[in-house]
This record gives structure tokens, sequence and C-alpha cells, in this order.
């Protein structure tokens, strides 16, 4: 009966004989490798090169700005006690700022340990993934890849956690006995610490810990109760590292559920907002080099030995590329190595010496393209690997941390000398004084190099509100007694973004609570205000647009709140979710006829950003607080576009919705009017004085005014003011110029900001000028005796300017006046016209 039922079924028996068994799927065949023919000292000497090459790279100095501030950023919440996910949100965790520890932090022995721990653990992986592979050839070129993937990685040490989860993540492959559940637990562990250290890694981390968890399971089936207890027990390590940890480096547990929402905030608005593209042949070979590789394991000679490794390779290789392609200018060099890195999943599980050749030879191919791409990326790059690979740094990095203290203390030197530069003129603390700050959009690093009470808004680094959510919260922040006393404003945004079009919710509650307090060319301080500016706002009305339509904006007076939904169509959160969104720019026209544009955080402009006033820089950005905010504005928009790249990734309709907004009654003008009456200005120069000192300039002297014509570039005059110069808050220089040109008014040392500028607005007309040299910062304590007026600038020569006279107010502008004002010379007051009298 038997014989005959194997007889009966020839055909079924011979194809289930070729496909693989549902329980050998994750199980590799028991096939017996060749004996290794490498020397164990051969592999010895391998782990040790590759440990000295791989040697962390001390903390340093970043230097000051953007990058800088966030680090230190990082550092000073750790300092301070501020919790992730309330105080602070970021793209990094609790622990990011052991990444890029400075002494501010605190904690230099705890930085020392994260460097080297990681460190060292990751070379304990490797030697014993070394020891227990049974292809000793493998085994050698496994610690070579490892060993370059810190090389030729450009940022080595933000990458530093991911490599040693792969590192570990590699043995519980490799290892069958029951190590394994040991080496599973602790990968957990580092993975929770990964998921507070950077949001991405750890959700990298996360998804390598599951995947090798049930790739255990399976290959270990059926499970005993030992084998479910030990299982179990490396599940539960992952969460509870997390809340240990979490609580450890915070010393609450309250903000763990917020800092898991906001991360997923951050994680999931990321592609969107920061997509950036670069070269399409990066994107190509990158794609190229995933869909080869893996059609070339379809036909491996032993494919189902590489099942277990299957899963951990797709996961590396879908984070590296869109860690490598979201943000692809910086970003895309490291993409080959870790991809190569990521192949090891399957190189450890091969059995076949031919599917070991065609893994090896996409890894060769991977490593040479990451040369050749860091090399031409980075100027540094070859020089830096030579002295790695010769080992000729190895003495010094070791030094290093061998002398700790010496290295820790000349980090924070170094720093304190780079932002000695930032600190800010004495007139600025004193108003200040013990009030806490905030730096909008980023300017940490100002702050503490003044030696504020930093007390920042929730996303302290404005351009990673993604998301509706992330800006709520920081404007919420800005509307509530939590608010800082100060901020320090910067109209600056990251990738031609206009700054209202990248957190509109924050910009309306910052200029709803804060007033201008001082003004520079560079930067204004904001004083939080007890009421809200604005009354709430009114809907007017709703219309539609589509992609490249250009908007009418309605022309009514009144401020104007626009709020466009820019939805993501299925195709385009397919695209974000692989690789990257479209970018989506807002295309302007001005009643002038001038046309800009700027780039978009699409989502965020549904909360509605403020259209009219439509501001193009800093000093645009002063009449927004006054009370006559459009009237006080310069151009208003005519009309409005938006542009996707590629607009499919969005419905085709833009529903948009128009506010008003209007200034509580509350609200009152501003105190001071101008022009002055002539009665209550001083004179301090007038044509019967003595005149003042020309340089570049040829001056003669007339019974009514002085003549000035340049002779050369940067035409001066120099007046002698003498002692009584500081009393005074606003200087009024009656002027006639025969062109509309930029003026310049400058008093003590002359420089480095001792100085204002205004353009003139009309030709060939009489004009008061008002310098309120009381808002620049240095007027008050270094106003010196002298007062020099430059009447045209360096495209001036060949045009002629008269000057009747110089008279000074005690009176003040009101902080969001201009630097220099023009007003017409009233008809009565009037010198003659120099055209007509001679």
């Amino acid at each position: 009966m038997e014989k005959r039922d194997m007889h009966r079924t020839p055909y079924c028996s011979t194809i289930s004989c070729c496909l693989p068994r549902p329980n050998d799927m994750l199980e590799p065949r028991r096939m017996r490798p060749q004996a290794s023919t490498l020397p164990v000292w051969l592999l010895v000497l391998t782990v040790i090169y590759v440990a000295l090459i791989s040697l962390p790279v001390p903390p340093k100095s970043y230097g000051t700005g953007l990058d800088a501030s966030w680090m230190l950023g990082l550092n000073l919440a750790h300092a301070r006690g501020m919790v992730a996910g309330r105080d602070v949100i970021f793209t990094y965790g609790p622990l990011g700022y052991l990444l890029y520890p400075e002494p501010v932090s605190g904690t230099p022995t705890l930085a020392l340990i994260f460097r080297l721990g990681l460190y060292l653990l990751s070379i304990a992986a490797l030697g014993r993934l070394v020891w227990i592979m049974q292809s000793k050839a493998a085994a050698f070129w496994t610690a070579l890849i490892l060993g370059l993937g810190v090389l030729l990685d450009p940022m080595p040490e933000e990458n530093r956690v991911t490599l040693t989860i792969v590192a570990l993540a590699l043995l519980p492959l490799a290892d069958r006995s029951d190590w394994r559940y040991a080496e599973l637990s602790l990968l957990g562990l580092l993975t929770g610490l990964g998921c507070l250290v950077k949001l991405n890694q750890g959700v990298e981390g996360v998804a390598l810990f599951i995947a090798l968890l049930a790739t255990v399971a399976f290959q270990d089936r059926p499970l005993t109760r030992r084998a479910r207890g030990q299982l179990l027990a490396a599940l539960c390590i992952l969460p509870l590292s997390i809340v240990i940890l979490f609580l450890a480096s915070t010393g609450s547990l309250s903000g763990l559920a917020a800092y898991l929402r906001t991360g997923w905030e951050i994680v999931s608005g990321y592609s969107e907002a920061m997509g950036l593209p670069g070269p399409l042949w990066q994107v190509t070979l990158a794609c190229a080099t995933i869909a080869a590789t893996f059609l070339v394991l379809l036909v491996a000679a032993d494919l189902r030995s590489l099942w277990p490794g299957a899963a951990p390779a797709l996961i590396v290789a879908f984070f590296v590329f869109k860690h490598a392609m979201v943000r692809q200018p910086g970003h895309a060099a490291p993409f080959h190595i870790r991809f190569a890195v990521g192949l090891l999943f399957l190189l450890v599980c091969v059995r076949a010496a031919r599917d070991r050749r065609l893994i090896v030879v996409m890894q060769l191919f991977s490593v040479v393209m990451a040369c050749a791409i860091s090399m031409e990326t980075y100027t540094w790059f070859e020089p830096g690997i030579k002295a790695r690979l010769q080992l000729r740094e190895t003495y010094t990095l070791l030094a290093a941390y061998w002398r700790w203290p010496s290295t820790w203390a000349r980090v924070g030197a170094r720093n304190e000398l780079n932002r000695s530069k930032l600190r800010l003129p004495d007139r600025v603390h004193r108003v200040i004084g013990n009030a806490t700050v905030d730096a909008i959009p980023w300017d940490v690093d100002v702050v503490e190099a003044n030696g504020w009470n930093w007390r920042p808004r929730p996303v302290f680094q404005s351009y990673s509100a993604y998301t509706p959510a992330l800006d709520r919260l920081d404007a919420e922040h800005l509307e509530s007694k939590r608010a800082a006393d100060f901020v320090i404003l910067n109209f600056a945004a990251i990738d031609n973004r206009h700054p209202f079009l990248e957190t509109p919710l924050s910009w309306r509650a910052l200029l709803d609570r804060y007033d201008l307090k001082l003004a520079t060319a560079d930067w204004f301080l904001l004083q939080h205000r007890n009421a809200p500016r604005y009354a709430p706002l009114a809907p007017p009305g709703f219309s539609v647009a589509r992609w490249d339509e250009d908007v009418l904006v309605p022309q009514a007076d009144g401020m104007l709140v626009m709020g466009p939904r820019l939805r993501s169509s299925l195709s385009g959160r397919l695209a974000s979710f692989l690789f990257r969104s479209a970018a989506v720019y807002a295309e302007v026209t001005y009643r002038s006829g001038q046309k800009l544009r700027w780039r978009c955080v699409p989502r965020n402009l549904a909360e509605g950003f403020l259209i009219r006033p439509f501001p193009q820089d800093l000093q645009d950005l002063r009449p927004l607080f006054s009370r006559d905010v459009v009237r006080n504005s310069t151009e208003q928009i005519l009309s409005i576009r938006f542009h996707a790249d590629k607009p499919g990734e969005f419905a085709a309709d833009i529903p948009i919705d128009w506010s008003r907004l209007t200034m509580r009654s509350a609200e009152t003008s501003d105190s001071v009017r101008r022009p002055f009456p002539k009665a209550s200005l001083t004179p301090l120069w007038l044509p019967q004085d003595r005149p003042p000192q020309p340089t570049n300039a040829q001056l003669q002297a007339r019974r009514n005014w002085i003549e000035i014509t340049p002779a050369t570039n940067d035409p001066q005059l120099l007046f002698s003011i003498g002692t009584t110069l500081g009393q005074f808050r606003t200087m009024v220089v009656r002027a006639w110029f025969q062109k509309a040109d930029r003026i310049d008014a400058f008093f003590g040392k002359q420089v480095d900001g001792r100085g204002i500028y205004g353009i003139v607005p009309v030709a060939n007309q009489w004009l008061d000028v008002y310098l309120n040299v009381s808002q620049n910062l240095f007027w008050e304590d270094e106003h010196g005796t002298m007062l020099r007026f430059d009447p045209v600038s360096s495209v001036g020569p060949g045009t002629a300017a008269y000057i009747a006279g110089i008279w000074g107010s005690t009176q003040a502008a009101p902080p969001a006046a201009p630097d220099v004002e023009f007003y017409p010379v009233p008809n009565a007051e009037a010198p003659p016209d120099p055209g007509k009298t001679p």
C-alpha cells in the first residue's frame, strides 16, 4: 500500500522536494561549509586592526550657527532638567545630547561611558561574530565591512548607535546556541537606548529587533517552555529599557507618552517638510544597487538559507535609502557603505560558496562607490581616511580618551571662544536683566553666549515643527504664561522657506503676544505682553484654487490670513513613505509687479498664514508691531499661486479659508507722533556754523545750505556736534537729494554696527530725515561727539546733495519705527529750491 501510494504521485513528490517546506523557510539548511584556511592569528589581527581604525572621535566644538545651536540646546535641556516631549521636542531624544556632548551638559563621565561603551560593545560583538561564524573567510570579510562602515561614513558618531545595533543584531542569526536569547535581550536593551538617542534610529532598531525575534522564534519551533520564557523576556526588555532610561535621563515619566506622541509627529512629518532633492544619478544608482542585489539573490544556489537574513537586510536597506534620499545633499554619500553593512545579514546566513561570492561582489561595489562619492562630496575625506588606515591618528585618539578631563575642558574652552563673538551690547543686557529668553528661529548659541536664562518653546528649532500639531504646541506655549519674557528674533528659515509659510500659527502667536523692544539690522528683541494684540479671526470668505493658478488676494482694508489646505493624494502618501514628498512653493506677485517664490511646509499652511502684510525680510516686520500695521507696511501682495514639483502627489483642488485679523479695541496707537514740531527741536548744526569735514566729496558753503558733490566712491561728511550729542535720541537732517539713493549715518567708532541706514523715497524735494539713533544698541554707551552723514551711496558720484541743518530731539521713535524715516518739509519751512536759487 505504501509503495503504491509513493508511485502514484511521482509528479507531486518531485515538486514538493524542490520547494521549501514551511518549516524550513527560515531555517538554514544543514550544509557544512568547506573548512577555512585562514589562520586564527590573521582573524585576531583583523579584529584588532578594525578596532583601531574605528575608534570613536572625541567630542569637539562645532562653532556657532544652526547645527551648533541645536546641539547646544540638547545639552542645555539635559543640564536644566527639561523633559523631552513636554519641554523640548526635536528629532533627538533625551539622550541625544550624548552624540554631541559639551561641558554645559555637566555629564563628562556619562559622555565618556556612552562613547566608549558603544564602541567596546560593537567590537565585542564583532569578536564573537568572527569566533562563531563557520566560514572564517566570511568572518574576515565581515570584520572588514564593519570597520569600513565606520571609516567610510562621513558622520560615524551620528551613526554609531545604529552600527552597534547592526553588529549586535548579526549575532542571533549566526549563533545557534542558547546564547542567542541573551544576545536578543542585549539587542532589546540597546534598541531602547537608541529610541531615546534619536527617533529614526530607534524606529530602525525596533524593526530589526522584531524581525529577529520572529526569525528566532520560527527557527526554534516548536518552542520549549524555557525558550518561550527567554523570548518573552527579550521582548519585555525593549519597553522596560525605554521606561527605565527615560526615567533615569529626565527624572520623571510624565513626559514619556508625550515624547512618543510628538516623536511620531517628527518622524511622520520629516519627509514632507525636509525633503531636498539632489542629483538624479544618486537616486538612480541607489535604487539600481538595491534592486540588483535582491534580484541577483533570487537566483541564489541556496535561497532557503538566505531567508532568515532577508527581512533585516531589507529593513536596513529601506532606512539607509530614506536617510540618504529624503534630504539628499549632504546625506547621500553614506548610503553605499551603510547598504554594504546591511548585506551582512545575508552574508552570515549564506551557506553556498557561490551565493557568498555574489554578496561579497555587491558589497565590494558598494564600498567602491562609497569611497568615490564621499571623496567627491567632501574635500577632507580622502586625507582623513588615509590617516585612519595608516593608524596615524590612533595615538591621538587614544590619548584624548586617556586624558579625558583635559579633552573635556578643551571642548568647553573652544566653545566659549566661539560664542564670545556672539555677545551683544551691554544695553541689551540691561534691558533683559535676569529675565528668561527664547531664540527664534534657532539661535540658542546667542542666548548661551550672553549668559541668559534660556526658556525655549517646545520645538526649539522652528524648522522642525513639521506638522500642524507641532506648530500648535509652539503657538500655545507662546500664548501662555510659560512663554519666555524676551525673544531674540531673526527672520530666517532653511531651504529658501518663508518663515510665515513654515510655522504660520507660531508666527501669529508671536506677533500677538510680543512687542518690539529693541531692533538692529540683524535681529529684534521682543518683550512678552500681558494681553493679546489681536482679536479672534473673523472668517470673511472661502474659495477654491488649483495648482499653478493665480489666486487674487482680497484687497479689503486690514490684515488678512490665508488658510489653503494642500492635501496629499494616495500616491503622495506612498511617495512620502517610500521616498520623499515633492517640494511645494508659493509664488507671490506684488502690486509693483515684483515676483518672489518661497518654499512652504504644506500641511502647516491650513492653520492660516498672514498674507497681508507679507514681509520679505526682518525690517519689513517692524510695522507688524505698530498700530497701523497695513498702512505702515511696505509692498502688498496682489496674487499668489501654489506650485508643486509633482502635483500628482496632491489633490487637484485647494480649498482656501480667508480670515480677517483685527486689533483689539483696547490696543492704543503709538504715543509718539512724527514729524516733531520745529519748536521742540534743538539746533545742532546750521549752514552758518563751521562746515563739516568732507571725505571723498567736494563741499561748497551757501547761505541756506551746503552743497556736497561726491568726488569718488563713499562720500562722507563728519559733523562735530560736541559732548551734548548723547542727550538726543533722534537726529533730524534737512536735506535735498538729486538722486533717490541710500544714505548712512554713523557715530562712535563708525564700524561694527555703530550706524543706521535708509533709502531716500523721492528726489529733488526738501526732506526731513529722521535718524532714530537711539534705537541703535550702541548709541547710549558709545555716541561720542561726532556725527558722520553719508548723503549718497557708492553709486552716487555725479549727483549732488544739499544739507540745510541738523537738529536734535530728546524724544525717541517707537521701537517699531524704522531706523531712518523721511518726511516732506512743509512749504512754509522749506529753504529755496537749490535748482533755482544760487
